[in-house]
């Protein structure tokens, strides 16, 4: 089970081996703890918002593909229906 640490105003649960590693880079950066967490939990924060961005503006880019081939099919079926129906 994890300990808790509190972040700031959060509290992060971390394994004992985890916190043990993150309070040795911390030590060896000259930074608390708290101070290593906060600025990764941002970092975690800001690629998530680009992540979430571009995975917005490639869904954008399928729809438009779909809404694309759909008019292409409807096109197709339109013709061959026409072609069926014979001479006006």
């Amino acid at each position: 089970m994890g300990d808790r640490h509190p972040v700031g105003r959060m509290s992060v649960r971390l394994r004992h081996e985890d916190f043990q590693w993150l309070a040795g880079y911390a030590r060896q950066e000259g930074v608390s703890a708290a101070e290593l967490t906060g600025h990764a939990v941002w970092m975690l924060r800001m690629w998530e918002e680009t992540i979430k961005g571009a995975i917005i503006d490639i869904l954008d880019g399928i729809d438009d593909l779909c809404r694309e081939h759909d008019q292409e099919l409807r096109q197709m079926r339109h013709h061959f229906e026409r072609r069926l129906a014979g001479p006006a």
